[in-house]
């Protein structure tokens, strides 16, 4: 709720707190990658992108080692987030592979909820790059994707 609120310190806050328990207690271990994704999504919003990135990476690594595909999907959405409000155009090879990884995961794994987020920044890849083209046609799939879940998108 407050990730979704963008209260960025109390998402921290009780992302560090989960965190601490799974690890502390070792249980419920195969939610250690979501967490510490979701530890870097509030990272990232309250600015401090080399938290975030260090999360990220670990997050994907995490998820890959547990074989937990769908958190790695979400993972590697979180990675790609990151790195695109960091370095932006620089990265873009490593952006636009954890994207496309991430939609093999969704394909594989039928975790489409996260298929219109991965859409929104193969969108913001593009306009980075100048391609217009293929910003508009994610941002279509993605208002598609979203429709179908019921959600509006402007």
């Amino acid at each position: 709720m407050h990730l979704a609120n963008r209260d960025w310190a109390a998402s921290a806050t009780a992302f560090e707190q989960a965190l601490s328990i799974v690890l502390d207690r070792r249980i419920g271990i195969h939610w250690e990658a979501r967490i510490v994704s979701e530890l870097a999504e509030a990272q990232l919003g309250a600015g401090d992108v080399e938290r975030a990135r260090a999360g990220a990476e670990k997050a994907v690594r995490r998820a890959h080692e547990l074989s937990t595909k769908v958190t790695e999907c979400r993972a590697l959405l979180t990675f790609a987030r990151v790195l695109l409000r960091s370095d932006g155009e620089v990265v873009r090879g490593p952006v636009e592979e954890a994207l496309r990884r991430a939609l093999a995961l969704v394909a594989e794994t039928g975790a489409g909820l996260y298929e219109p987020g991965i859409r929104l920044e193969l969108a913001e890849l593009a306009r980075l790059a100048g391609d217009d083209d293929v910003r508009r046609r994610e941002l279509s799939e993605a208002r598609r994707l979203l429709g179908g879940m019921g959600v509006a998108y402007a």
